[in-house]
């Protein structure tokens, strides 16, 4: 890619959660190029099924080791403002892909 690199770190796996440790570097089309390193920490929580097959849950990422807004982490009306918002675009994207668009 042109615009930006990833790279995974460590992946770690455990009987109902997964942990993929990875960087992003994006470039930067400024005057002067250069890479900025995102390091990401995604967490996969896996649940079975009706058939036995583990499916994904639960998903979220933490950006440069925070974890993200909710009402628990920062001023309660704005963290459930940002909780809603996250679900929001959740659920777009998965009609999105249910419907064949993405």
């Amino acid at each position: 890619m042109d615009w930006g690199v990833f790279v995974v770190r460590g992946e770690h796996h455990g009987p109902s959660h997964i942990v993929m440790d990875w960087t992003q570097e994006l470039m930067i089309s400024s005057p002067v190029r250069m890479l900025l390193p995102i390091p990401m920490r995604s967490n996969f929580l896996l649940r079975k099924d009706s058939s036995g097959r583990e499916r994904i849950y639960r998903f979220y990422e933490e950006w440069w080791g925070n974890p993200q807004l909710n009402r628990h982490t920062t001023f309660a009306p704005l963290g459930m403002a940002h909780e809603q918002l996250r679900w929001f675009h959740g659920q777009l994207l998965a009609a999105a892909v249910r419907a064949g668009i993405i």
